[in-house]
């Protein structure tokens, strides 16, 4: 009987629409799976800001992969559909890609990865992937789109592909000389390729030249989740040393993120947002706050904190993603089919709503130059602009002292900015008003 009341309050918890701080469902029931079935990945466009949801889910409208329709609140099939599994996506030279375990995309072979424009139509990506795609990956100013997972050549079998490739938009080579672990996830650190993956005994890896070996130091487990923040390589899975599922590298050791984690906790997620590393995993009532299946770290030094305290998800979320300072999570988080949901208020950045009127940033994506435009709704003295690079490097910081009828006009040049996703962060007298990605090319 308590597992019967304790499943109803969860699903009482997720479909409850709330403008209060708590999480809450995006899109209805029933859509995107249940508690065994749900997402595994999602991806905000960069181009036009459409979300988008990949994974094990199967229904009457959508399977597998879904976009979400704001108007009319609802998750929608995307194109002609998808035949299998989604576990990875990726926008990169204007599609998204799409990673997992399937044959066919939209009436396309196109065997275990593809590609989707926003209006729905299908390609193959090369002769795609032998096995499954769990990873994929383009740092900011790449040519190559990289995929890992469980595949040791291209589909063909010409093309020897252990657990790594490259795409350049033609066809597929090798990275190194391959992974000799099924891989799960993918960074760059200090210059160096990293991954995640499923060789217990020493589970992250590094390319060194043409050579990957593995890192020592971390062992006892897998690893799902790696990310590049603050000076350091953040790890998460089931592994057990150095710490419980999550450590963090500085090119020579491992060390504990400062929170610690329960025996037998395991970390699915890790995302980085302008300056924050958000963390995914099993863990209750742990850091500042008493985080419950995310938390949130806003400096190496610092613990973990909670990133919302009025509910949690109710399980770890396997995707975390940002939108216009919303985080979206993704998971089984529901037997109704609730498997995305979002923060109802920004996270990090306090939205001064009787200052600002509006904010926007164009063109997006930029090649030379941007404008943003920013309008206040009263005087201000001082504002102070940074722009973020997706590692959470401040890489622009300019104070702005000219404000012509309450307005702002400033013009961003590229420089010796690389290609890739950044965000601005405005701080208006002192107060964060608005925080926004945009896309140079």
């Amino acid at each position: 009987m308590k597992k019967i009341y304790l499943l109803l309050a969860v699903i009482l918890f997720l479909t409850v629409k709330s403008d209060a701080q708590s999480w809450v469902t995006v899109g209805p029931g029933t859509a995107l799976g249940n508690a065994s079935n749900g997402v595994r990945a999602i991806a905000v466009s960069p181009y036009d800001g459409s979300i988008y949801a990949g994974g094990t889910f199967t229904g009457a409208s959508v399977s597998y992969l879904a976009k979400y329709n704001p108007t009319t609140d609802s998750w929608q099939q995307v194109g002609t559909g998808i035949s299998g599994p989604v576990y990875a996506l990726k926008f990169f030279k204007g599609k998204l890609y799409i990673g997992g375990l399937f044959a066919n995309a939209g009436g396309v072979a196109v065997n275990n990865i593809a590609s989707v424009t926003s209006a729905g139509s299908y390609s193959s990506v090369g002769v795609g992937l032998n096995d499954q795609v769990n990873c994929l990956y383009a740092p900011s100013d790449s040519a190559y789109l990289y995929a890992a997972g469980r595949f040791n050549a291209d589909f063909s079998n010409t093309t020897s592909l252990l657990h790594i490739a490259k795409f350049d938009l033609t066809s597929w080579s090798a990275v190194g000389n391959g992974v000799t672990a099924v891989v799960n996830c993918m960074t760059q650190y200090n210059s160096k390729f990293y991954t995640g993956t499923e060789n217990s005994a020493s589970p992250v890896y590094e390319l060194n030249g043409s050579t990957w070996s593995s890192v020592s130091g971390i062992s006892g487990g897998k690893v799902y989740a790696i990310a590049n923040y603050g000076g350091f390589l953040y790890a998460g899975g089931d592994f057990t040393s150095p710490t419980q599922a999550a450590s963090k590298y500085n090119g020579t050791s491992w060390a504990t993120i400062i929170t610690t984690l329960a025996f037998g906790t395991t970390i699915r997620s890790l995302e980085t947002f302008g300056p924050y590393l958000f963390i995914g995993g099993t863990f209750t009532n742990v850091g500042i706050g008493g985080a419950y299946y995310i938390g949130r770290i806003d400096s190496p030094s610092i613990p973990m904190k909670a990133v919302i305290t009025s509910n949690n998800p109710g399980s770890a979320p396997y995707a975390i993603a940002n939108k216009d300072g919303y985080i979206y999570l993704g998971g089984n988080f529901s037997a109704s089919g609730y498997n995305v949901i979002k923060s109802s208020i920004t996270i990090g950045i306090d939205e001064v709503n009787d200052l600002i009127e509006s904010s926007t940033f164009y063109p997006n994506p930029m090649t030379t130059t941007g404008t943003l435009n920013v309008k206040l709704k009263k005087h201000a003295s001082v504002a102070h602009l940074s722009i973020i690079d997706a590692q959470g490097k401040v890489v622009v910081e300019n104070e702005i002292t000219e404000m012509n009828n309450n307005e702002i006009n400033f013009t961003v040049n590229r420089n010796d900015m690389a290609a890739g996703m950044y965000y601005y962060r405005l701080d208006v007298d002192g107060n964060a008003v608005s925080s926004h990605p945009f896309v140079i090319e």
